[in-house]
């Protein structure tokens, strides 16, 4: 029986976003009476209830081994309430107002024992339920407003932890699917630069969090940072767009996007050659194509979604990284012939050639068929099919990357693509 108690417990949490939660608790027994054995079977969906978990939270202010389960439990059973007063009973997120609910969950987290674990878990994880399922603006509106979120998004959490990471990183995407050009202004703050002075710097904690991620090793880490993102540059708000063209987080992130994006095809380089010789699992190639095919998709949607600034940027910094990869392979000597990377064994050269060919090929296939960004592809078949000269006054962006580089065929002497 307490196996089974325990399970209906877990599912009620696990389907909370499915607006099942509910349905197979109305009858089920209060927070208290669970907690001291009694036999009342009450509703225990009022604010009644909801009060009487504070008090349980404020008896446990301090959270050890001891109390940890009650504290995690009554964190739980508030998530439950909440999203039940949201499409019930309006008074429960009155009482959540007023009663300051979201610094209790901070005051918990300020404590480095509850940044790792099932109370961390726990608060993260009644978080994310209440802002996926909360309808009201009004509800929403609070929820983010008193800066309550954001210290909890700049808290230390032991990301060590993969169930604490996970659980982050799923609030972190939660919120980006309710922001607006309304509730994007609550992450924005604003600090002196200095002492004294009158000058303000525009701070976005939320957006500088989540890029932090950007390299994880696990992919579904990386995936959802790159949804959060994509949910920002999706905001149609003048302060969100002067963030991401002026600010240094933003500018950096953009930088490290097109040299991830080279690191991947680098990746490829070495990859398919070993495949080939039968060094490593084919299986590996497939899962670099597959990375590659999703950052491509990314950067499109980037440069879709925000075309005039940062757009533009991504496209010059793929091209710095990208045009040698591309190209190289294609480069003639001034007689005709395809230059050979020399090394101790004539066919191990050849090898090494046609892979990095393959490679250059594969690339631009993604750059024609997902990235297909105008100025880029205008740049990458200038560069492979004209002199120089007439390919930088057709492809402008060719001038954004080492010029020197590229060696016009009509130049006497001089190599040539």
């Amino acid at each position: 029986g307490r196996r089974e108690s325990e399970g209906a417990r877990t599912e009620v949490a696990l389907v909370a976003g499915r607006g099942a939660m509910f349905q197979s608790n109305k009858k089920k027994k209060s927070f208290f009476s669970q907690l001291f054995g009694s036999d009342t079977s009450e509703n225990r969906f009022t604010v009644k209830e909801l009060g009487l978990l504070h008090q349980v939270l404020d008896a446990n202010a301090n959270v050890h081994e001891g109390n940890k389960d009650t504290v995690v439990e009554a964190l739980r059973s508030i998530a439950e309430l909440m999203i039940w007063g949201d499409q019930h009973d309006p008074s429960f997120f009155e009482f959540f107002a007023e009663h300051h609910t979201l610094s209790y969950f901070r005051r918990i987290l300020d404590q480095p024992y509850c940044r790792s674990g099932e109370v961390a878990v726990q608060i993260l994880q009644t978080l994310s339920i209440l802002t996926q399922n909360i309808q009201s603006e009004q509800a929403i509106y609070f929820l983010f407003s008193n800066n309550h979120v954001n210290q909890i998004i700049a808290q230390d959490f032991n990301f060590k932890d993969d169930e604490v990471l996970g659980y982050y990183i799923s609030f972190l995407k939660t919120i980006s699917l309710k922001l607006n050009a309304g509730t994007v202004q609550f992450f924005f703050l604003k600090r002196r630069l200095a002492e004294g002075s009158d000058e303000m710097r525009v701070e976005f904690p939320f957006y500088s969090r989540i890029i932090q991620f950007f390299r994880h090793e696990e992919s579904m880490v990386r995936a959802a940072v790159r949804t959060c993102t994509l949910n920002i540059y999706s905001v149609k708000d003048a302060g969100v767009r002067e963030f991401l063209q002026n600010s240094r987080e933003a500018d950096e992130y953009i930088q490290n996007l097109g040299k991830y994006v080279m690191e991947q095809c680098q990746a490829l380089a070495v990859i398919l050659p070993a495949t080939r010789q039968g060094t490593i699992d084919p299986k590996r190639l497939d899962v670099a194509l597959e990375e590659l095919d999703d950052i491509f998709y990314y950067c499109y949607d980037v440069y879709s979604l925000f075309e005039e600034g940062v757009g533009e940027k991504l496209m010059c910094v793929l091209w710095k990284d990208l045009h040698s990869v591309v190209l190289e392979p294609f480069r003639v000597k001034a007689g005709g012939d395809m230059e050979q990377t020399s090394t101790a064994g004539g066919n191990e050269g050849h090898t090494l050639g046609s892979c990095r060919l393959t490679v250059s090929l594969l690339i631009l296939e993604r750059l024609f068929h997902i990235l297909h960004i105008p100025g880029l592809l205008n740049a990458t078949i200038a560069s492979l099919f004209l002199p120089k000269t007439k390919a930088l006054k057709l492809a402008p962006l060719i001038w954004t990357a080492d010029v020197d580089a590229f060696s016009a065929s009509s130049a006497g002497g001089a190599d040539s693509w």
